[in-house]
């Protein structure tokens, strides 16, 4: 039994460079990348991005002239306009952890080695 493709999701991007919003629509490979609207603030930094309930939320790091402030921010998906839902205490400068490489795991276990070989021969000495 034939059934109809599954529609297409809307992806949005914050654009930082120029304070905007846009939205690739379309097939997932060649999507249709358009303008949605300006944020309307100052963004230095997108930190997260999260859609519930047709409105954007992010949390956006902003020039408040004499500092920097994280505002947690709705967006509307509309027009791209950003309304400012409250400030966190301090800034962000992203929401992930460094993750260490296998290398680095097996440079430190080789360092370690070492300081045991060189403890094990000073006593032996």
């Amino acid at each position: 039994r034939a059934t109809a493709a599954p529609a297409a999701p809307t992806l949005y991007y914050i654009n930082s460079a120029t304070d905007t919003l846009h939205s690739a629509v379309g097939n997932f490979n060649t999507p249709t990348i358009g303008l949605v609207g300006a944020l309307g603030v100052d963004v230095l930094n997108a930190n997260g991005f999260d859609i519930v309930g047709g409105l954007g939320y992010a949390a956006f790091t902003v020039d408040a002239g004499t500092s920097l402030v994280t505002d947690l921010y709705s967006i509307n998906l509309s027009t791209g306009a950003a309304t400012s839902l409250g400030t966190f205490n301090g800034t962000l400068s992203g929401l992930t952890a460094a993750v260490p490489e296998p290398e680095s795991y097996a440079l430190m276990l080789a360092g370690l080695a070492a300081v045991g070989f060189m403890a094990k021969r000073r006593k032996s000495v």
